[in-house]
């Protein structure tokens, strides 16, 4: 089971080992090492209010963390509100992606020029949007082009709410067009999230409360997430994920910054 199957950066199951650094004042380094584990030796199962962890070693299985990514991140603020990104990808069978991308806006409409390389293929594309964001409010929508390099229409694929009040914030988000624009958890298309953030000497305590939504709407999944600090620098949480056939998911991590 790997830390990031999908390789978007988000750890579903296993370790992480990130760097940070700012080589300038508007430029930002990140080095994100991903760990993974096999499943045939790690599970987890749920019967009522039991839950059992079961470590299983086997032959020629690995059940401590093994290499699965090395991901670099590069992210430049420009003069002008332009952005420079680029990352590098190398997975555990070896280089998997360079890519680097471009994203500049001409009033409403934002461009992104996007270069990605690949062992055996090589690919540029330019993608506009509309900046419909007024804070509370956002419309997800794409512009589509026309030959020869006019606008031909405007397509919505989503829209988003946000309120705040105190330490608690709300957001609700739906998705018009998952299949082409990844804006909730597959494979659901509407989310709505409560959470509770209150700061403290040695770090922030969390409470997070995502549920998640078929079309119906029919409810679909709720993970709750708790996080605080144990000392300065350290930080632990803990993941539950529960759909309608009882706890699916369980997660504990920690996290140390120095």
């Amino acid at each position: 089971m790997a830390a990031d199957p999908d390789l978007d950066g988000v750890l579903d199951q296993g370790l992480l080992f990130k760097i940070t650094g700012f080589p300038s004042p508007t430029a930002r380094f990140e080095s994100l090492t991903m760990f993974g584990v096999d499943d045939e030796t790690i599970s987890f199962s749920q019967h009522g209010v039991q839950l059992e962890f079961d470590l299983r070693p086997r032959p020629g299985l690995p059940y401590f963390p093994y290499f699965t990514a090395q991901k670099f991140l590069l992210n430049w603020a420009l003069p002008g509100g332009v952005r420079l990104e680029s990352e590098t990808l190398l997975a555990r069978t070896g280089f998997s992606h360079q890519r680097f991308s471009l994203t500049f806006s001409l009033g409403f409409v934002s461009f992104e020029l996007c270069s990605t390389f690949q062992v055996e293929a090589h690919s540029v594309t330019l993608t506009p949007s509309l900046n419909l964001d007024c804070g509370w409010l956002r419309i997800f929508a794409q512009v589509t082009g026309q030959p020869p390099g006019f606008i031909g229409g405007l397509v919505v694929y989503g829209v988003r709410v946000r309120a705040r009040m105190g330490d608690l914030s709300l957001e609700a988000i739906y998705s018009l067009d998952e299949q082409e624009h990844d804006l909730v958890l597959d494979p659901y298309v509407a989310r709505v999230s409560l959470e509770g953030c209150r700061p403290g000497e040695g770090g922030r305590a969390l409470f997070r409360a995502d549920t998640y939504f078929h079309e119906g709407p029919e409810w679909g999944r709720l993970d709750l997430c708790l996080q605080g600090p144990v000392t300065s620098g350290l930080e632990v949480w803990t993941k539950t994920g529960i759909d309608p056939g009882g706890v699916c998911s369980w997660g504990l991590g920690a996290r140390w910054r120095w």
